[in-house]
């Protein structure tokens, strides 16, 4: 049984976002996602290379595949390391990408993946499949913010290695009501948008950035789902205000 740690993230208002600007555009959008995955699988290190610094990936086991609006990030095993370093990964990608870049949802769960490589001739195709990216998928496509979750496979994993749940995941995490579609809430675990805690001037302006961040590159807000959603997510970023 291939169990693994597997984040799964898709970007929200893709769709507009793709039919609404230039190639050239989608481009260079696109690129400045793809930098941000890897700095966040690289913390932040760089290498240089002819064509300048690019993030620096060799110090980390987790794997990544982008397609489309589509990421995903998993590990080799299920170890407690890999946890720790997929959760560090996830950790930075959903706060930096939410807080700056474009909206986004996942969800982190221990289950079955495989991931099969197969060369036929002068044709390469690899497939990445399971279990455990089908619970994260339904697991992150039913949530109604840019934020992500942690999955119930994943208190069972920290149970089951006897690992105390709040010292373990406070780090990355908080517990909250996560809103879900059709106006359901459910009490888990939500990788944190801040490491500390805000102050009211300093909510406001992520406030203000998560906001442009729903709306750039002609994304459409207008649709009660999508103004939902924003709400949903300041409404969590306002969890952290200090003394709130």
């Amino acid at each position: 049984m291939e169990k693994k740690f597997v984040a799964y993230f898709d970007y929200l208002g893709f769709k507009d976002f793709i039919l609404n600007n230039s190639m050239d555009k989608q481009k260079f959008i696109i690129g400045n996602n793809l930098r941000e995955i890897g700095n966040a699988m690289a913390s932040g290190k760089l290498t240089e290379t002819k064509g300048g610094f690019i993030p620096d990936t060799s110090g980390t086991d987790i794997n990544c595949l982008n397609f489309s609006d589509t990421i995903i990030f998993w590990s080799n095993d299920d170890s407690v390391t890999a946890l720790e370093e997929i959760l560090k990964i996830s950790f930075t990608f959903n706060a930096r990408t939410n807080l700056f870049f474009f909206p986004v949802r996942g969800s982190l769960v221990h289950g079955e993946l495989y991931c099969l490589n197969e060369s036929m001739h002068s044709l390469t195709v690899n497939s990445v499949f399971g279990k455990g990216l089908i619970e994260a998928y339904s697991n992150a496509e039913s949530l109604d913010w840019a934020g992500t979750v942690i999955n119930e496979s994943i208190i069972s994993y920290l149970k089951r290695n006897d690992i105390e749940i709040e010292d373990y995941l406070s780090r990355f995490c908080i517990e909250y009501e996560v809103p879900y579609r059709n106006n359901q809430k459910k009490l888990e675990y939500a990788l944190r948008l801040i490491a500390g805690s805000l102050n009211n001037d300093s909510y406001e302006n992520y406030c203000s950035s998560i906001e442009t961040n729903f709306n750039n590159y002609k994304k459409s807000t207008s649709s009660r789902s999508a103004k939902r959603k924003l709400k949903n997510t300041t409404d969590f970023l306002r969890t952290f205000i200090l003394n709130n």
